[in-house]
């Protein structure tokens, strides 16, 4: 069973234009699947549709919900929604992006000296 980006859109997001609605489609769908990443690790419960549960548990780089966005995630490929296996988590991905944009933050101990120059070092009186 295939999922096209036209059933999608059409379920979630009628009358927008279609460059719109693949961003807002793309945002939905990772939402959904984060809600249901959250109820397997956490138990809280998420009413997700049966149809795009059974759509994503029966391709073959699915891992299980709780592993969503760490091991495997999806994107759009060929007008069709696809799982695939991630070389890295999301959070690793975020943190060499920052690392990447930002300058390095000084050590901690130039922190603690600059705290205990300016009083503010924790310390009691």
């Amino acid at each position: 069973m295939a999922i096209t980006l036209k059933d999608i859109n059409n379920l979630l997001l009628p009358g927008f234009p279609h460059r719109f609605r693949l961003e807002k489609t793309k945002a939905e769908v990772r939402y959904r699947l984060y809600r249901k990443r959250k109820e397997a690790q956490d138990g809280v419960p998420y009413d997700l549709e049966e149809w795009i549960i059974d759509f994503f548990e029966e391709q073959e780089d699915f891992l299980g919900w709780e592993n969503f966005a760490i091991y495997w995630d999806v994107h759009y490929e060929e007008g069709v929604w696809v799982t695939f296996i991630r070389d890295h988590s999301e959070y690793d991905e975020w943190n060499a992006r920052v690392r990447k944009l930002t300058d390095v933050l000084p050590m901690k101990r130039k922190i603690k000296q600059q705290l205990k120059k300016s009083g503010n070092d924790g310390s009691e009186s």
